[in-house]
């Protein structure tokens, strides 16, 4: 691999006047990926693994911003980064990748691409070299496994771990996509534990220099990377549909309050233009797909509860993460502390988790479904679960009509439902009352 630099500058310009223009500057030579269980595929399409190293660079500055609940914000971002086949990258496919991140994030992305002067970084090692040739499947004998024919973008996480569910008489068939930090293990119980064993566990690092920022994390864009992955190893395997599961409320991203903002990681636009911007690369097209955006997360909990013993489903239930604050010995930002790798059981994630399972979530912090105690007394404990509930309130009130509700959601989601897409206003109200009504019977 080579040792000469691949300099990638990103510059950005925030929204308030009197804060200084941040500027990270990245060499994609440092850029290392790590693979296990990926085996034998297609040679990957050169301008996929372009793609994939801009969703890495994006998550790099991502992650190198101040954390959420902060003020900061930036409003325009410049990449400029060197690309194996620049010309692929016509205008039509910079602005539906721009599209995509102006979704979740809310910022107008500018891109520069340049031809690479050097040669191959660790991306073409892992995946197997920069060729235009595509293999074709191998027919299945006794000594093959059958061709891909799904790929599923797998977190370990209740909804993608629920998914599985939908896919067990396919599990030969089924290829799981799974991006790891510190789950790598957990990620391979699950599937190990539902019987599916095609699993691709993909890791990377990147060696900074230290006057970088420093991370702190808006990870609004994390799925970018996710989904630019799987879309990579759905093509490359030649698979005929590509599913990432995630329950329709925290796809649809409805906020309960203004000042929330809720990642858009499976967002019906999201899946659109990215789906777009794969045919303008590639002149192919893709199935990309979200099967539980009509379903609570206590829908999708069901589906997977249905299909196990309870023993099994208790087992699995207990490898899945959700906590924002597992790795921390904070509740939210308030005074109370808790064990390093225990849920805290406020945070959003928490609070939805628990709607959906109920008795059978594991053990947190907080547990505001018996009133949850002194720690639970706390207004910043409490600030979610208190959003939340006046949120459910005003869902289930028989007023609260479906006028008003599309009056009141993201412009984003009232765009997706509003132009004959994948679900209409009407069926996205009676989702979010189903979640509204889980709500009600855990915590009231």
């Amino acid at each position: 691999m080579t040792r000469r630099k691949l300099p990638v500058d990103i510059v950005a310009t925030m929204r308030l006047p009197r804060d200084p223009k941040k500027i990270l500057k990245l060499d994609l030579s440092a850029l290392a990926w790590s693979a296990h269980g990926l085996g034998r595929i297609g040679r990957p399409d050169p301008a996929l693994l372009d793609l994939l190293e801009i969703a890495r660079t994006v998550h790099e500055f991502d992650r190198r911003q101040p954390k959420r609940t902060t003020g900061v914000r930036a409003k325009q971002v410049h990449v400029t980064m060197p690309l194996r086949e620049p010309a692929r990258w016509t205008s039509a496919a910079k602005n539906e990748l721009s599209a995509m991140l102006r979704v979740q994030g809310n910022a107008e992305w500018k891109f520069d691409f340049t031809k690479r002067k050097t040669g191959t970084t660790s991306a073409d090692l892992v995946f197997g070299g920069s060729g235009k040739e595509k293999t074709k499947p191998k027919k299945a004998v006794k000594d093959h496994p059958p061709p891909i024919e799904n790929v599923v973008l797998f977190s370990g996480g209740i909804d993608s771990t629920a998914g599985l569910a939908t896919l067990m008489k396919q599990v030969n068939k089924t290829l799981l996509v799974a991006y790891y930090a510190r789950n790598r293990t957990k990620q391979e119980s699950i599937a190990n534990e539902l019987g599916f064993r095609r699993l691709v566990q993909i890791g990377s690092s990147w060696t900074i220099a230290e006057a970088a920022p420093r991370v702190g994390g808006q990870f609004i864009y994390r799925s970018f990377l996710f989904l630019a992955l799987a879309v990579l190893l759905t093509d490359a395997t030649n698979a005929k549909s590509l599913f990432q599961f995630e329950n329709g409320p925290l796809a649809l991203a409805v906020e309960p309050l203004d000042l929330y903002r809720i990642t858009r990681h499976a967002h019906p636009l999201v899946h659109r233009h990215l789906a777009n911007l794969f045919n303008a690369l590639t002149d192919r097209t893709i199935n990309l797909s979200n099967p539980f955006l009509n379903r609570t997360k206590g829908e999708a909990v069901e589906l997977l509860r249905s299909g196990l013993a309870k023993d099994q489903f208790k087992r699995i239930i207990a490898l899945t993460e959700t906590c924002w604050y597992l790795n921390s010995k904070i509740i939210v930002a308030g005074r109370p502390r808790k064990k390093n790798g225990k849920p805290c059981g406020a945070c959003v994630p928490c609070l939805v988790r628990k709607a959906a399972l109920g008795p059978d979530d594991t053990a947190a912090a907080v547990d505001f479904s018996n009133g949850g105690g002194r720690i639970a007394r706390d207004p910043v404990v409490r600030v979610h679960y208190e959003s939340y509930s006046a949120f459910a309130e005003r869902l289930l009130d028989k007023g609260f009509n479906v006028y008003e509700f599309m009056e009141t959601i993201p412009a984003a989601t009232r765009n997706a439902l509003r132009d004959g897409g994948e679900m209409t206003p009407a069926e996205a109200l009676a989702l979010y009352r189903r979640f509204a009504e889980e709500w009600a019977r855990t915590y009231t």
